[in-house]
């Protein structure tokens, strides 16, 4: 007596690993740290935009990330000089790269819609951007960590379909084996 023809028990082999849920690795059995990923909002930043430039910057930790980019043609601006202030706050940058520059933050900045204004001289140009960083704190961003009621939801949902599965294998052998 064949209790699970191949293609139903093709289709319950699918069913059964589709349902499983992830198992994380014990200690000694993973391949590390996993890199840092950032979950939630996304982080704050501003666009300013002249004639012949555009400017975008990323605030991060108190850490100021800027691209500086020809308007025309989207190209890293070379051999500029970058001058920025933040909600009225003066700050230090530097280039890193043709168009990247980099600032540090003295302290954390108020919270609101702040103005951004840059000025950016590269030979004869001068120009003088404007633009506007929104920042709003979030103090419950990393408070709940969600990754482990999925699992959970996860293996409830196995666990349920295994016993629906298990029923329906039982039923079809107490019925099978009333018709022998």
């Amino acid at each position: 007596m064949n209790l699970f023809p191949r293609p139903t028990a093709c289709a319950m082999a699918v069913l059964l690993f589709a349902a499983a849920p992830g198992v994380p690795a014990d200690d000694g059995h993973d391949h590390g740290e996993a890199p840092a990923t950032r979950t939630g909002p996304a982080l704050p930043r501003f666009a300013a935009v002249s004639e012949h430039f555009e400017l975008v910057g990323v605030l991060d930790d108190g850490h100021l990330a800027l691209y500086l980019d020809r308007a025309d043609d989207n190209s890293p601006v070379t051999g500029a000089t970058l001058e920025l202030s933040v909600g009225g706050i003066a700050i230090a940058v530097e280039e890193h790269a043709p168009g990247e520059f980099e600032g540090s933050l003295a302290a954390e900045l108020e919270e609101g819609e702040l103005a951004v204004v840059a000025t950016v001289a590269v030979g004869q140009v001068r120009e003088r951007l404007t633009g506007e960083l929104d920042i709003h704190h979030d103090e419950h961003a990393d408070e709940h960590d969600h990754g482990i009621s999925q699992g959970l939801y996860g293996a409830a949902a196995g666990a349920a379909l295994l016993l629906v599965l298990l029923g329906w294998a039982v039923r079809r052998a107490r019925t099978a084996s009333r018709l022998v």
